[in-house]
């Protein structure tokens, strides 16, 4: 007979890297809660990375910033931790970084010195940009709180139109001023957003749930814990080779545990340290 709880090992993983990301499993959530929790505090943070730096043709650092972006652009390129630049709110893993959650757009502070708490002096006006694996893409300056301004994403529409290509949306166009958007974006309403050229684009990143949860977020863990699931099915229904393979009867008892590690995911049976070679098509 074998022992598997899939789930069980998920949640050990899971405590783990919530652990490593300044907080803890929360045991007053469930299981999915607590993986958009993950999800959602590794997007808001910046892996350390390097990526190439792309600058809009509106950029305009004010001169008293240009040391400190001449030192993000020096971070950025040579991988090095971007993270205190961030909010103080990346602290908070139940934090909710809502403009992120729906343009995917970040927001880093300009200052020089470093403060005690590892973060970087605050600074009135911040740097937004937008990141992905290989490349940040440095739209603009603009004052704290422009959340909501529909000028970032006119700025990616006009340099790096292919960014966008996947939001285009054939809804006809709106009259929301960034006061109605902040509002609608407070009730983590959806709306779409059209640049002067007239095209429409659905929230770059993905838009927001009910909750105030990043959708991506939400769905990334519903097909992580499906996918354990279908994972522990597709070993239960080979039960027949497992124990074959450990040259064990089926009455014998045994446990499969998924060992997850942030490069691949593997089967073992701890108390005989078999390791399985099994296929897993994450």
């Amino acid at each position: 007979m074998l022992r598997i709880a899939f789930r069980s090992d998920w949640k050990e993983y899971l405590s783990e890297k919530l652990m490593e990301l300044g907080g803890c499993y929360d045991d007053g959530k469930n299981l999915v809660d607590n993986t958009i929790l993950y999800f959602n505090a590794v997007r808001r943070k910046l892996p350390s990375k390097k990526r190439t730096v792309n600058e809009s043709s509106e950029l305009q650092i004010p001169v008293e910033y240009i040391a400190a972006y001449e030192k993000i652009k020096h971070i950025i390129r040579n991988g090095k931790d971007l993270n205190p630049y961030l909010s103080r709110g990346t602290k908070s893993l139940a934090g909710n970084d809502l403009l992120l959650n729906e343009w995917g757009i970040h927001h880093l502070h300009l200052g020089n010195a470093l403060n005690d708490d590892g973060y970087i002096e605050r600074t009135d006006n911040l740097l937004y940009g937008m990141f992905t694996d290989d490349t940040a893409y440095m739209l603009q300056v603009l004052n704290h709180g422009a959340w909501t301004n529909t000028d970032l994403i006119q700025i990616i529409h006009d340099n790096w139109p292919n960014v966008l290509s996947k939001c285009k949306t054939v809804s006809g166009p709106e009259h929301l001023t960034s006061e109605n958007r902040k509002t609608l974006r407070k009730k983590h309403l959806n709306v779409t957003i059209t640049v002067t050229d007239g095209t429409t684009y659905l929230p770059p990143a993905g838009g927001m749930t009910s909750a105030g949860n990043c959708i991506f977020d939400t769905f990334n863990a519903d097909r992580t814990l499906a996918r354990i699931d279908d994972l522990q099915g597709i070993v239960l229904g080979n039960s027949v080779n497992f124990h074959n393979a450990m040259q064990l009867t089926e009455a014998d008892e045994a446990t499969i545990k998924l060992i997850i590690e942030d490069d691949g995911y593997w089967l073992l049976e701890p108390n005989r340290n078999i390791r399985f070679n099994f296929p897993i098509n994450w």
